[in-house]
């Protein structure tokens, strides 16, 4: 594949990124909190109504009724319910993996687990655009200032739709699930992910100076959201293959145990406030 100044390390497989893409790219990770991610203006503090009515069921079960099963029956009509039945399922195969790494199966659950809560949170928050999350779904890319093509395969792809006949448009957030086979760093994840939406956003929409993507993780039973706030002329001096100046500031949360309750409400408070930070913009 021919090499295009600094965009060539974008197609390479994510799995062999390694340092020297991290250099290139001259990328820098900062974890920070909940607020600064999403912009307090969106992120729901406590009071807020439409999230305590949430966070109500969603924190409900605790880690022993997870471990002992009687999540699958005391929380039938519970909103979240297949999601702590996955949540109960990985946590007994952890117990039964005893310290060992626990088989397949448990990171497709991981998997499930992200695809239930997203899709049920996008039922349950009043937004005023249609979101749709896209499982194994590519994101192809076509970068016209040097003609190159490819796509990322993320574990899914939360897209908005158009109001006229419901197509899909750009993504606006992706999910990556990490198991025993993958490199988890985020140079072959989240990095990758927020510069191909970044690209795809600026060409769309050329006058925008600045675009923030999101990529969420799982991994297990932790769920972490990452984000950058990138300039336009990062992007075009990336596609052009001219010297990179200025820093690509990847910012991290906390990766939060949804089998902890009061975790499970911080994650909630934080993808209430994704949702709406990606409501409130216009591109």
């Amino acid at each position: 594949m021919p090499y295009y100044g600094h965009l060539g390390t974008l197609f390479a497989k994510p799995h062999k990124w390694a340092a020297l893409h991290r250099d290139l790219l001259r990328v820098k990770e900062d974890q920070v909190s909940s607020e600064r991610l999403v912009g307090s203006t969106y992120l729901p503090q406590d009071g807020d109504q439409e999230f305590e009515a949430i966070a109500a069921n969603f924190v409900k079960p605790t880690r022993e009724d997870f471990l002992d099963g009687t999540v699958d029956f005391n929380y039938t009509q519970n909103p979240f319910w297949n999601v702590f039945s996955m949540l109960g399922q990985m946590m007994q195969l952890e117990e039964e993996a005893e310290g060992n790494q626990p088989n397949s199966q448990y990171f497709r659950m991981s998997k499930h687990t992200m695809e239930y809560l997203i899709n049920i949170l996008l039922g349950q928050v009043h937004l005023a655009t249609w979101f749709v999350l896209l499982r194994d779904s590519n994101i192809s890319f076509h970068i016209h200032s040097c003609g190159v093509k490819g796509a990322l395969k993320p574990a899914g792809v939360l897209s908005r739709c158009s109001d006229l006949r419901n197509k899909i448009t750009l993504p606006v957030a992706t999910f990556s699930v990490m198991c025993p086979q993958k490199n988890k760093d985020a140079i072959c994840h989240e990095i990758p992910q927020i510069l191909i939406q970044a690209i795809l956003t600026f060409q769309t929409n050329p006058t925008l100076k600045t675009h923030q993507p999101f990529a969420l993780r799982i991994d297990g039973t932790k769920l972490q959201l990452s984000s950058a706030l990138i300039p336009q002329t990062y992007i075009q001096n990336l596609s052009r293959g001219n010297p990179l100046t200025g820093e690509l500031t990847i910012l991290h949360s906390v990766a939060y145990d949804l089998r902890d309750p009061e975790e499970r409400r911080e994650i909630l408070r934080l993808l209430v406030g994704l949702l709406r930070c990606l409501d409130a913009v216009d591109f």
